[in-house]
């Protein structure tokens, strides 16, 4: 249901204006004769009284006409105003600004689209169309007009018709239903109150509080109702009567400040939460709202020099306004020659966007970021410019900022399907991203275009770039064809055209009673304070924690589509940078849309902080927040020349200060065996024995590389590449002359696949793995198939045809030598399993499908199931264990089948649902925030989760096992564990009480210095009902543990691991780790490994070759098994500790 009050869904285009300034043409030319009008700012009250009235069209302050030189001055006399320019045909463009401010340049297009109003067949003049409160068209003789604001919602109002919001093309109006009512309090009726029909003010209430709606639409949504103390709404009622009861509202006011001076801030626009509610402060800054609904809301303002600071609404609140800096700055090409009509613009919130004049100049007005920023420029002819990252603070006014435009060359994307053919409208966005600071996508070279994103009727898109490595995206216009990804990759100007492939997946034959695709969801983005639009985002389909159909939009409206949208209930969560994620719960229908979406992101929280080295500011250093990407957006942000850094867009606010060690630099160079140099390589640097991440670099043209930011330690040095086969060094940092790493290109094996019809090759995708040498198989057109760079010996080769909902999968180990023949894959080999996944009878929209062979583990078969339906290929007769997980933290499933032939199999999901209450022990308090789990025993067995809520309430819901285990956790009480029957406790509300066990405190240190050891974990318990204590970089981590006997396991990397046994209630258990050494045995084919201790038959390790693997120090025997467990070789081996 819509919120109660949203005003009439007017607002203006988000960007700061001026009395002053100069109007051009999409060229940056100066226009002569254009018309500019200031109207004042109006705030939400007038506006309902004014088209109550029907007053729709308003008398402006003030009129100017621009000069030859496009320079225009208006002397308004008025708080806060909404400024129009245009010209004749040409397109209106709304700005808000205040007496005194200079718009810099107004850029007026043409308005090329029109609206068309018909009614029982024929055009209706004069009509209203409302596209703000300061502009107002009528409709001519043919019932057309210029389609001013394309994409923005449009009020279309006439007293013979039914009102409608409309985004504009052809509008159909009817007569609609006549509708009466009376709006009453607890007093009886209430006289003269405004009277809204879907957010639109129709009429007011007679003596009596009645009131009559001549047209109103049938399908409307919601009545409220207004006076000068009360509020209230009603639903749609059956009839044409309805009733509107309104009792005490809120009122909410307060005052604006520059949080410098103090001063009233003048013109304030401020906004009431999502009620849509908008009023204006006065000479002394106060504002005041009323009446509005009792319900917690906030209060957020614009002004053209100040960012408001967001408050709780209420009586007499004070908000902070923060001076914005102005950036001066101009566009250049590259002989420094000034180019106009350029868009400077960088990524919110809140969007920075503004357009160079004839000199080349811009003025834009930002909010204090914190952060090193980049500002871009583009123009058609030109590729994408920006300036290096800066950093401005409130009130700040930075004049010599200059960003240059390369001439760059052209690149021309063309998108075909897998018949080659054109596949127009086709999406495709390009990002470069060889360089950090590089946050914007490209921009096409499309003539007067510069955000066209979709294929011309030959599936040919142009944009303009320079040297260097870019990710493309592409997505089919119509959502036939599953989305594509190409790169990174370098693009130079040989690589036009670059052509792009996108695949119709083949149509699989649906199960008897199994859901069609073809929905469609369409919505917008809006940013949840000021309702705005959010111009670039990125939308996806959410299934437990994953994500599916993950589209970029860049739009200037908000708006986005998703096609062929498989029915039923779906999630869509819109990711936004600066913003913090949101999604809506939506009911698609194959017949028709799901419209009208609206997502609300909120702005997020900021992690800020500094980096050094040595107390020096570190600049242009990445600084990367690691989290979920189902839940944020942020990726990294580089340090600004003072080394600060904000990221934002977060759920949190935090402080982080970093300093750097600049550590060892590692140098080498990598070559083939004849010693030429060779590029392109990844070289990564990680070592076991110290907690540091993989170090990665890459070879430039002549095989050196460099590598920076390491620690003192023994390191294994790797070097891969497509096409070669990957070679391992090691190396004791830090070391004195530059490291050399031979890589050799290996054999090229070559083969041919059969089994598969022509059209499924596109699909398939054929590997080989050999400890850690993988590479990937061009295949052409008739099944025959090339692999460059493969080991001499056993490697894994494994092809997969994976289609919707679909796997099938062939493994061979082969021994691969020089001058061996072609080899076979048959994909018609084993036997084929299909059938439906259902939940209590309803598909399953998306899980992933494992058939593992009981027993032994060995997965045979991986798919995945989407809408209900799902297909593998099997290699033999066996009993498999079936697992089906839509979220390994919520919902797993598994049973037993056993199969011999291709068969249809279908599963349904269903059980009983086990439900309870979690409180504290002592106060009986419900223990909101609790993580409820449930493994269940056997198989067919399943797992489940749940978080308990507010009342200390879960519920876990399809439990198919007879019996299990729950267990429950949250800080600071201990691990709560319960045995679970069924047939009994599926019956009644089970109750599970948190005792706060006693505190544990461990201390991890090293046992020969004593010194920390960081990222060790602890493991007490056995599973499920394990507590797992994690420890900090100052070795130390505590848990709230169960009094009595307790069993605990110790792991850190580069250590062995120990196990004690501890009585609880203890205060502190410190524990001394042994340093280990790291074992490694590599051999070109697999070998079973056991490890015993000289002189006995005691076996301390056993492991597998082409791992590294820690064992206590000490003197052994290494048994080299083969696959069959017979012995090879005894080899003595000495471990000792910290080496390798």
């Amino acid at each position: 249901m819509r919120r109660l009050f949203v005003v009439l869904l007017f607002a203006a285009r988000g960007v700061s204006a001026a009395i002053t300034g100069i109007v051009v043409d999409d060229q940056g030319q100066p226009i002569a004769g254009a018309t500019v009008r200031a109207y004042a700012a109006e705030p939400s009250s007038a506006q309902r009284v004014r088209l109550i009235k029907g007053n729709f069209a308003r008398q402006p302050l003030a009129t100017a006409t621009s000069r030859a030189d496009g320079r225009f001055g208006l002397d308004v006399k008025g708080l806060a105003v909404d400024l129009v320019a245009e010209t004749a045909g040409g397109e209106i463009v709304l700005l808000e600004t205040n007496d005194g401010e200079d718009v810099g340049a107004i850029v007026l297009g043409r308005a090329d689209r029109r609206i068309k109003v018909t009614a029982e067949g024929k055009p209706v003049p004069n009509v209203a169309v409302i596209f703000s409160p300061a502009v107002v068209l009528r409709t001519d003789a043919q019932g057309e007009v210029p389609d001013v604001h394309p994409g923005w919602p449009k009020l279309v109002i006439s007293s013979d018709w039914a009102p409608q919001i409309v985004d504009g093309g052809e509008v159909t109006l009817a007569k609609g239903v006549a509708l009466r009512g009376r709006v009453a309090n607890a007093a009886g009726p209430v006289v003269h109150a405004m009277v809204m029909l879907d957010a639109i003010p129709l009429v007011e209430t007679a003596d009596d509080g009645s009131f009559a709606i001549a047209h109103a639409p049938a399908n409307w949504q919601q009545l409220a109702a207004i006076s000068s103390t009360e509020i209230g709404a009603t639903a749609h009622v059956a009839g044409n009567v309805a009733e509107i009861r309104v009792g005490p509202a809120m009122m909410a006011s307060g005052n604006a400040r520059d949080s410098v001076s103090g001063a009233p801030i003048v013109g304030a626009r401020l906004y009431l939460g999502e009620s849509g509610e908008m009023t204006l402060s006065d000479a002394n800054g106060h504002y005041a709202f009323g009446p509005v609904p009792r319900e917690a809301l906030t209060v957020s303002g614009r002004h053209p020099r100040y960012t408001i600071q967001e408050a709780a609404a209420g009586r007499d609140v004070n908000l902070a306004a923060h001076p914005l800096a102005r950036l001066d700055g101009r566009v250049v090409d590259e002989r420094g020659a000034p180019v106009s009509a350029a868009t400077v613009f960088a990524p919110g919130p809140p969007a920075i966007r503004a357009v160079t004049t004839s000199d080349g100049r811009f003025t834009v007005r930002s909010p204090d970021r914190s952060r090193a920023t980049s500002l871009y420029a583009q123009k058609q002819g030109f590729a994408i410019g920006f300036a290096p990252p800066r950093v401005w603070h409130d009130g700040d006014q930075i004049r010599d900022l200059t960003i240059t435009l390369p001439k760059g060359f052209p690149l021309q994307v063309r998108v075909v399907d897998e018949r080659r053919r054109p596949v127009a409208g086709a999406h495709v966005i390009v990002r470069r991203t060889d360089i950090e600071m590089f946050r914007s996508s490209v921009g096409s070279d499309e003539p007067g275009c510069p955000t066209c994103r979709s294929a011309d009727a030959g599936g040919i898109l142009n944009y303009r770039i320079t040297n260097g490595e870019y990710q493309l995206a592409a997505y089919d216009g119509e959502g036939k064809r599953p989305p594509k990804i190409v790169g990174p990759v370098a693009l130079d100007a040989r690589s036009s055209p670059f052509t792009i492939e996108l695949s119709e997946p083949a149509a699989a034959t649906p199960a008897k009673g199994a859901p069609i695709a073809g929905g469609a969801i369409v919505g917008r983005v809006v940013d949840r304070i000021t309702r705005r639009a959010i111009p670039d985002f990125e939308v996806a389909l959410e299934s437990g924690r994953m994500l599916m159909l993950r589209q970029l939009f860049e739009t200037t409206d908000g708006s986005f589509r998703l096609d062929e949208i498989s029915p039923g209930e779906i999630t869509v969560r819109v990711f936004a940078p600066g913003y913090v994620s949101s999604s809506a719960d939506v009911v698609v229908d194959e017949k028709r849309a799901a419209s009208n979406v609206e997502i609300e992101l909120a702005q997020g929280g900021r992690i800020a902080g500094r980096v050094t080295a040595k107390q020096l500011p570190v600049s242009l250093a990445t600084v990367r927040l690691v989290e979920d990407r189902a839940t944020i957006s942020v990726d990294s942000v580089p340090t600004d020349d003072d080394g600060r850094f904000v990221l934002d867009g977060v759920g949190m606010e935090a402080r982080l200060d970093v300093e750097l060690d600049r550590g060892i630099e590692l140098r080498g160079r990598v070559v083939d065996p004849r010693g030429s140099g060779v590029s392109g390589v990844e070289v990564s640097a990680i070592s076991l024995g110290q907690q540091s991440p993989i170090v990665r670099g890459r070879s430039g043209v002549d095989g050196w590389f460099s590598i920076g930011g390491l620690l003192p330690a023994h390191y294994t040095i790797s070097a891969r590449k497509a096409g070669v086969v990957t070679a391992s060094v090691e190396r004791d940092l830090p070391a004195a002359e530059p490291l050399i790493i031979t890589v050799d290109t290996g054999l090229s094996l070559t083969g041919r696949v059969s089994g598969i019809s022509p059209s499924d090759l596109p699909a398939l995708r054929i590997t080989i793995s050999a400890n850690d040498t993988y590479a990937d198989a061009v295949i052409d057109s008739a099944g025959g198939f090339v692999l460059h760079g493969v080991p001499e010996g056993k490697v894994h080769l494994t092809a997969i045809l994976q289609r919707e909902g679909a796997e099938r999968r062939v493994m061979k180990e082969i021994d691969v030598h020089s001058g061996m023949p072609p080899v076979e894959l048959d994909l018609a080999e084993g036997f084929v399993i299909r059938g439906r996944v259902t939940r209590n009878g309803s598909p399953l929209r998306f899980a992933s499908i494992n058939f593992n062979e009981d027993g032994n583990g060995a997965v045979y078969a991986f798919g995945v199931v989407r809408d209900g339906l799902y297909e593998v290929a099997l290699p033999k007769p066996a009993t498999y264990v079936v697992s089906i997980t839509v979220d390994p933290d919520d919902f797993r499933y598994s049973v037993r089948m056993n199969l011999s032939a291709s068969a249809t199999r279908d599963i349904d999901i269903h059980g009983s649902d086990l439900r309870g209450r979690v409180v504290d022990a002592q106060s009986g308090a419900p223990a909101a925030g609790a993580k409820v789990t449930f493994i269940g025993r056997g198989v067919p067995s399943s797992v489940r989760t749940a978080t308990v809520d507010g009342a200390g309430r879960f519920v876990l819901t399809d439990i198919t096992d007879d019996a299990g285990r729950l267990s429950v956790s949250l800080d600071p009480y201990a691990l709560a564990n319960r045995a679970i029957n069924m047939a009994v406790d599926a019956a009644q509300d089970i109750e599970v009480r948190l005792e706060r066990g006693g505190d544990v405190r461990f201390v991890i240190v090293d046992s020969v210095d004593g010194t920390p050891v960081p990222s060790a974990v602890v493991y007490v318990g056995e599973i499920p009902s394990m507590t797992v204590v994690r420890i900090d970089s100052k070795g130390i981590g505590s848990a709230s543990l169960t009094p009595g006997r307790q069993k605990a396991q110790i792991s850190a990397e580069g250590y062995v691991q120990q196990t004690l046994e501890m009585t609880v209630p203890v205060s502190e258990v410190r524990v001394p780790l042994a340093k280990g050494g790291v074992l490694r045995v590599e051999s070109k084919q697999l070998r079973w490994l056991h490890l015993t201790v000289r002189g006995t038959s005691k076996t301390v390790w056993y492991g597998m070759t082409g791992r590294d693997d820690v064992v206590p120090p000490g003197d052994y025997v290494l048994e080299v098994l083969t696959r069959d467990q017979r012995l090879e070789k005894s080899v003595p081996v000495t471990i000792r500790a910290g080496e390798r």
